[in-house]
């Protein structure tokens, strides 16, 4: 499993190079490259918000994420 992530992540990571590259030597500056590159991360953060938000909206308390640690607290 762990080396199915690291493969992954190393074709993204090289992904991300080689178009950066391309992009830069086509004649986009720089920072709009970089600023590009950030948005694009953010989006599987935003998804991941939005999951855990409408995870924690639904119903059953004993299906929360954090539901253990609340009872261990009490």
């Amino acid at each position: 499993m762990f080396s199915a992530e690291f493969a992954f992540s190393m074709l993204s990571r090289s992904t991300v190079s080689y178009l950066s590259g391309l992009l830069i030597d086509l004649g986009v500056s720089v920072r709009t490259v970089a600023m590009g590159t950030g948005a694009v991360v953010l989006l599987p953060f935003l998804a991941w918000a939005l999951a855990l938000r409408l995870w924690r909206a639904g119903g059953d308390s004993a299906t929360q994420p954090d539901s253990e640690i609340r009872r261990a607290r009490r």
